[in-house]
């Protein structure tokens, strides 16, 4: 910033990583509310085009939700869990999770 935004004063700051990330930097009016100053300013961004992902993702139109209930419905909860080792619970818990996801929703 390089005018005041806030009676005499400059207390806002706008960080980047690349001088060329912003440009047009004005200060404005004050707020109805406050006496700070608005800030305007124009990012520039690439707008080279965009690759299809090649990630697979769920498409959960398509999922087998009642499956998904019945198998879920059918895990031995309270056995599955009973270690005393959070960090053990969760690993089996979401395991537990994802695995039966992945037979009831196709990518």
């Amino acid at each position: 910033m390089r005018h005041p935004t806030r009676g005499n004063n400059i207390l806002d700051i706008v960080l980047i990583n690349d001088e060329n990330t912003i440009k047009d930097v004005e200060t404005g009016p004050e707020f109805s509310s406050s006496d700070n100053r608005t800030l305007k300013f124009t990012i520039n961004f690439d707008k080279g085009k965009v690759s299809e992902s090649k990630e697979k993702v769920p498409d959960y139109r398509r999922a087998n939700y009642t499956r998904l209930r019945m198998q879920l419905a059918s895990i031995k909860w309270n056995i599955l869990l009973e270690t005393p080792d959070e960090d053990k619970t969760w690993e089996v818990f979401a395991e537990k999770i994802n695995d039966t996801a992945e037979m009831c929703i196709p990518l």
